[in-house]
């Protein structure tokens, strides 16, 4: 294998910083290690940990709320509300 120079950028070391094995998953086992078993590393890099997948769930639920408020300042029927949300926990741990 020659010999590569690994990039650095803002988010790289944000990510190595955070955790290494992470690092590895999603810049260094892919391209440059020619004994890792592709479709492992695919999946590996595509796992989430639980807080991350609360926050991305959470997020993308306030966006939708934005974005509907945008359209029609009404206010939300609660009860609507959380009845949407729990479909949409439901459908993203099963998704999961």
């Amino acid at each position: 294998m020659r010999d590569r120079i690994l990039g650095w950028s803002a988010s790289r070391y944000d990510c190595f910083s955070l955790c290494k094995r992470q690092y590895y998953y999603q810049y260094y086992g892919l391209r440059f290690d020619e004994f890792i078993i592709r479709e492992k590393i695919s999946v590996l890099r595509k796992l989430e940990s639980v807080p991350l997948f609360i926050g991305r769930v959470v997020h993308d639920l306030i966006a939708q709320v934005l974005r509907r408020l945008r359209v029609n300042p009404d206010e939300i029927d609660k009860k609507k509300f959380f009845s949407y949300a729990d479909n949409v926990v439901e459908k993203e741990f099963a998704r999961a």
